[in-house]
């Protein structure tokens, strides 16, 4: 296998855990009778799905060879951090 497609692989089970996640903190926080001391605003939470989604597409787009590896790594390390941000300073 290339490098290309061995990345794009592991960028794309990164990019599912994150949308599963945040997913299942939505589905925590609107269809369970939890109490949370905090909770992360809606749209922190549909922000990150939809930089998971990017991911996923700019991944995809490596494998097939028509992105080049480094912008694909560069684009997925900003929207993790990006996401880790949001994360940390919404509720404040």
């Amino acid at each position: 296998m290339k490098k290309n497609n061995i990345v794009g692989v592991i960028i794309i089970v990164l990019a599912i855990l994150w949308i599963l996640h945040y997913s299942y903190k939505a589905y925590l926080y609107y269809f369970t009778d939890l109490l949370f001391f905090t909770m992360l605003p809606n749209y922190v939470l549909v922000i990150n799905v939809i930089l998971g989604f990017l991911m996923i597409l700019f991944s995809l787009k490596t494998i097939k060879g028509n992105f080049k590896l480094n912008k694909t790594i560069v684009i997925s390390i900003s929207a993790i951090a990006l996401g880790a941000i949001l994360e940390i300073t919404a509720p404040l």
